[in-house]
């Protein structure tokens, strides 16, 4: 993605600022727009106007998708130019969409975004799981029940055959990992 700042504020209200001022960026996470900078000179603030320009890539639906699917790179395709009046939260990387789950339909042609996917559960509620507590030297092997869906390296609450509730992160190969 490329930006480009074009400063609105006239040049002779940015004379007034300090040498080396601190600056930041107010309001939302929008890529583009207009925008106000805030610049801070020790303990005054300075406010000036810029339009942020952008261009990129990003990743569009290819056909019609329904929730529930499990999106593959054939389901997508690659579209390039500006950024303004996109959504918030493109997804423009491939990595983050393959094997994700849609969590609404998606339309082809439609944007896709981070809010419409999540991961694949690689452990489903109920089931039954190997759950593995690691300590200095060694580690202890049991199994439990998932109190919750989770995907790889996420969270999930486990009952054990004793009624003892852990918690611990999921491996790829479906087992979960607690650390003494």
């Amino acid at each position: 993605m490329t930006r480009r700042a074009v400063l609105l504020t006239s040049p002779d209200k940015l004379a007034s600022l300090c040498a080396d001022p601190h600056l930041s960026l107010s309001g939302g996470q929008r890529l583009t727009g207009n925008r106000t900078v805030v610049a801070q000179c020790g303990n005054k603030k300075h406010f000036f106007q810029v339009r942020i320009e952008a261009e990129g890539s990003w990743w569009v639906a290819a056909r019609d998708l329904k929730t529930g699917s499990i999106l593959n790179p054939d389901d997508v395709v690659q579209r390039s130019g500006s950024l303004a009046n996109l959504p918030s939260g493109l997804v423009m990387n491939l990595g983050s969409i393959r094997g994700a789950v849609l969590t609404r339909p998606v339309r082809a042609g439609q944007p896709l975004t981070e809010n419409q996917l999540r991961k694949s559960w690689r452990i489903n509620r109920g089931e039954e799981i190997d759950v593995i507590a690691y300590g200095n030297g060694f580690h202890i092997m049991a199994r439990g029940k998932a109190l919750d869906n989770a995907a790889v390296n996420g969270a999930v609450r486990v009952r054990m055959k004793g009624g003892q509730l852990v918690t611990g992160s999921v491996n790829s190969d479906g087992s979960v990992r607690i650390n003494l």
